[in-house]
C-alpha cells in the first residue's frame, strides 16, 4: 500500500510536468524512431525504443507525449525499487518512503523523466533492479537473481551501455553465491541469459532489412560488421571500446580530478552542498561501521565506478569541466539514486540510537523526512509541460521554406525535429530534406519513403550514389538559388564541393540558411526575412521556461531572427518586438556570434551599423550595454581613435565589467585574435 501510494506520487508529479510535444535534444529522434520501431543513433537503443513502440499505442496524447510517458512509468518504477532496496536494508518505512524521493526531485532526474529519450531512465530502473536482486542474491543465497542480473545486463546493453558499470559490484554476489559454495554449473550458465538478454539486438539487423525499402530507420545494420559499427558507436569520437581502453590510463590524477567534478558539477548542483556532503560522510561512516563486509563492498563498489572511471570514459577520456560534463549529464542519472541509500543507512542507525535512549531529539529528528519538500519547487520549476520550443522550431523551419524547397541536414540535433515533422506528422512532404553526416562527402536518406522517391525533386537534382548513399548533381541547383529554394539548416550540412560553389546568408533560428551561388547579391535573403519572420511562434517560445542549454540556445536563434528584422532598413520600430527580442536573448551570448556573422557577409561596416541599430533601438537595455561593448571591441582592434572614446563611455556607464567575458567570446567566435587592452 505504501509503495503504491509513493509510486502515484510519483506519477503525479511527472504527469503534470510531461513534455507534450518533441522536445529539445534527441527526444524527437526517439519519438520518430519509436514510432517506426526503429533505431536512434548509436548504439540504437533497441530496448527502449521497443518499449516506446509500445506506448505509442496509447489512445491520447501525441506520439512524443506517448513515448514520455514511457520514461516516466520509468521512473516511478525506479521510485519503487529504490523504497524497497532502503526498506531492505533498514527496515525502517518511513526513511524508505521520504527519502527514495530524494533523487527523482534532483532537476536533472526530474527533467530526463519528461522528455522522449527515456534511455535514462530506464538505465536507471535496470540498475536499481540489478542492485536489489544482487542484496536478495546474497542475502537468500538464491541462484536465480543472478541469473536474472546476468539476463538484465544483456537487455541493459540495448538501452545504455553505463548499466556495465554495475558489473564490479555484482562480483560480490557472484562471488559469495556461485565462486566461494563451489557452484560452477551455476556459473556457465550465466553467459547463457546473458547472451538471452542481448538478442534484444537482433531488433537492428531485422528492423533494417523492413525499413530499408520504406520507412525511417537512422542507425542501420545489415551485417555482422555493421552491426559492430553500431554497437561500439565507432561513428563517436570516443567509441565505447575507447571509452574502456582509458581506464588504463596510468595518471591516477586523471580519476582524482574526475571524481571531483562529478561532485562539483553533478552532485552538488543536483542535491546540494550540504546533502551531498551528508552522503560522503554516510559512506565514510558505512567503511568504518559494524555492517556485514559483504553489504559494504556492495554498496561502496556499486558508487565508486560512477564516481572515478565514468568521468573518464567520456570525451575522449580527458577530465570534464562543467562544459563537458553538461554535455553527458545525462549518463550519472543512476548516480543520483544512490546517495539516499547511503544517507538512509546512516539516518536509521541514529533514529536506532535516538530510540533506545528514549531522547527528547527523536520527535525533533522527524522533521528530516521532510527534506524531500524542500526539492519540490526546484523540481517543478523544471517542468515541460508548456515546453514547445523544439516543436516550434521544426515547424517554423518547415513553413517558411517555398514550395517544393531542397533543404539540407547535417544529420544531428536540430535535424531530428524535421525528422519528427516529416516523417511522424507528414507535415510539408513537398520539402526534401537530405542528410550529411560529417565528414563524409554524400547525402543520405535516412530510412526512404514513397513520397521522397517519388518525387520531382529528387530525380531533377540528386542521383544514388550506391547503397543508400546520395550525390548532388549541379544541374537545377543553380536555378533553386535564384527561385530562393535551396537551403541548409547548418553550413556544416554542406560537402566541400557545395561549400566551393555556394555561400550562404544566415537567420538562425527556424529561418535556417538560404544558399546562394557565390557572389550573388544577398537582398533576396533580406526579402525572405521580412516575408517570413511574423510566421514565427516567438511569443510562445519566449513564455517557454527552461534551464536547458539547448533549449536557450533556440531562444538565442529566434531571437537573432527578430533582431535582424528589427535592424532592416526601412522598417518601423516596434517596440513589442524589441521587447520579445530581449526577453528571447542572452546579449553576452548572442551579440558576439550575430557580430562575428555580420562581419562574415558585411564586413565590419555592417557590424557596425547594427550594432548601432541595436544601441538605438533598445537603449538602457543589457543588449545596448552589451552592444556598445562590442562595437568598442571592433574599433580597438582596428586601432580606430574613436576607440579611446568609446573605452571612456564604457566607464562613464559602469560597462567595464562586461568587457572581460564579452572580449572572451568575441576570441572564441572569431571577431578579434589578440586580447583588447582597456587602455586602447
Amino acid at each position: 500500500m505504501v509503495e503504491a501510494a509513493g509510486a502515484l506520487i510519483v506519477f503525479v508529479l511527472l504527469l503534470t510536468g510531461l513534455a507534450p510535444t518533441i522536445y529539445v535534444g534527441d527526444s524527437a529522434l526517439f519519438s520518430t524512431a519509436s514510432y517506426y520501431l526503429s533505431s536512434a543513433q548509436p548504439p540504437g537503443y533497441p530496448l527502449f525504443i521497443t518499449i516506446g513502440k509500445l506506448f505509442t499505442f496509447i489512445p491520447f496524447g501525441s506520439i512524443p507525449f506517448r513515448v514520455g510517458l514511457a520514461s516516466a512509468v520509468f521512473a516511478c518504477l525506479s521510485w519503487v525499487l529504490l523504497f524497497k532496496l532502503i526498506k531492505r536494508l533498514t527496515g525502517n518505512t518511513a526513511i524508505s518512503f521520504s527519502f527514495s524521493f530524494l533523487p527523482v526531485l534532483t532537476p536533472l532526474a526530474y527533467t530526463q523523466s519528461l522528455e522522449q529519450k527515456g534511455v535514462y531512465s530506464l538505465n536507471c530502473f535496470l540498475a536499481l533492479l540489478i542492485l536489489y536482486l544482487g542484496v536478495k542474491a546474497y542475502e537468500e543465497d538464491d541462484t536465480r537473481f543472478l541469473y536474472a542480473m546476468a539476463f538484465l545486463f544483456g537487455a541493459g546493453a540495448g538501452d545504455h551501455h553505463t548499466l556495465a558499470l554495475f558489473l564490479l559490484p555484482a562480483l560480490v554476489p557472484l562471488w559469495i553465491v556461485l565462486i566461494r559454495k563451489n557452484r560452477f554449473s551455476a556459473l556457465l550458465k550465466l553467459p547463457v541469459f546473458f547472451l538471452s538478454g542481448f538478442l534484444i539486438y537482433l531488433h537492428l539487423y531485422l528492423r533494417s532489412l523492413v525499413l530499408a525499402a520504406r520507412g525511417f530507420i537512422y542507425s542501420t545494420a545489415f551485417n555482422f560488421s555493421g552491426f559492430l559499427w553500431v554497437l561500439f558507436r565507432k561513428a563517436y569520437t570516443t567509441s565505447s571500446i575507447q571509452a574502456v581502453q582509458s581506464l588504463g590510463r596510468p595518471h591516477e590524477a586523471l580519476f582524482i580530478n574526475g571524481a571531483k567534478n562529478v561532485i562539483r558539477y553533478v552532485l552538488a548542483p543536483q542535491y546540494g552542498a550540504a546533502v551531498t556532503a551528508i552522503f560522503f560522510l554516510s559512506l565514510l561512516w558505512l567503511l568504518f561501521s559494524r555492517q556485514r563486509k559483504a553489504l559494504k563492498a556492495y554498496l561502496v563498489l556499486a558508487v565508486l565506478p560512477w564516481i572515478f572511471f565514468l568521468p573518464v570514459m567520456t570525451l575522449s577520456g580527458s577530465v570534464q569541466g562543467a562544459k563537458g560534463i553538461s554535455v553527458v549529464s545525462q549518463y550519472y542519472m543512476p548516480l543520483l539514486f544512490l546517495p539516499p541509500v547511503f544517507i538512509s543507512l546512516a539516518a536509521n542507525r541514529v533514529w536506532i540510537f535516538l530510540k533506545a535512549n528514549k531522547l527528547r531529539t527523536l520527535r525533533a529528528a522527524q522533521v528530516f523526512l521532510l527534506l524531500p519538500l524542500v526539492y519540490l519547487p526546484t523540481a517543478l520549476k523544471h517542468s515541460l509541460s508548456s515546453s514547445y520550443t523544439a516543436y516550434d522550431h521544426a515547424r517554423d523551419t518547415l513553413s517558411v521554406l517555398p514550395a517544393s524547397s531542397v533543404l539540407l541536414l547535417s544529420g544531428d540535433d536540430p535535424d531530428f525535429g524535421n525528422y519528427y515533422m516529416q516523417w511522424v506528422e507528414r507535415y510539408r512532404e513537398d520539402v526534401l530534406a537530405l542528410n550529411r553526416i560529417p565528414p563524409s562527402q554524400q547525402y543520405f536518406i535516412i530510412g526512404r519513403s514513397s513520397f521522397l522517391f517519388n518525387h520531382d525533386l529528387f530525380k531533377n537534382y540528386i542521383e544514388p550514389a550506391g547503397a543508400n548513399n546520395l550525390k548532388m548533381t549541379y544541374a537545377g541547383l543553380d536555378a533553386l538559388c535564384n527561385q530562393k529554394r535551396f537551403f541548409t539548416i547548418h553550413p556544416e550540412a554542406m560537402t566541400d564541393i557545395l561549400k566551393k560553389r555556394y555561400q550562404t546568408m544566415l537567420f538562425t533560428g527556424p529561418l535556417t540558411y538560404m544558399i546562394f551561388i557565390k557572389g550573388s547579391p544577398m537582398e533576396k535573403s533580406y526579402e525572405f526575412l521580412l516575408e517570413n519572420y511574423e510566421k514565427l511562434n516567438y511569443e510562445r517560445v519566449a513564455t517557454d521556461f527552461n534551464s536547458d542549454p539547448m533549449t536557450a540556445e533556440e531562444k538565442n536563434q529566434y531571437g537573432f531572427a527578430l533582431m535582424s528584422a528589427i535592424s532592416l532598413k526601412g522598417r518601423p520600430r516596434n517596440k513589442k518586438l524589441e521587447k520579445t527580442a530581449m526577453s528571447l536573448v542572452d546579449p553576452e551570448d548572442f551579440l558576439p556570434v550575430a557580430t562575428a556573422q555580420l562581419l562574415k557577409t558585411g564586413g565590419k561596416p555592417g557590424a557596425l551599423d547594427f550594432l548601432h541599430k541595436v544601441e538605438k533601438g533598445m537603449p538602457y537595455s543589457k543588449m545596448a550595454d552589451i552592444a556598445n561593448v562590442m562595437e568598442y571591441i571592433l574599433l580597438s582592434d582596428a586601432r580606430s581613435p574613436k576607440a579611446s572614446l568609446k573605452y571612456e563611455y564604457l566607464k562613464e556607464h559602469g560597462l567595464l565589467e562586461y568587457l572581460g567575458s564579452v572580449n572572451r567570446l568575441s576570441v572564441e567566435v572569431g571577431i578579434t585574435e589578440k586580447t583588447v587592452s582597456p587602455n586602447a
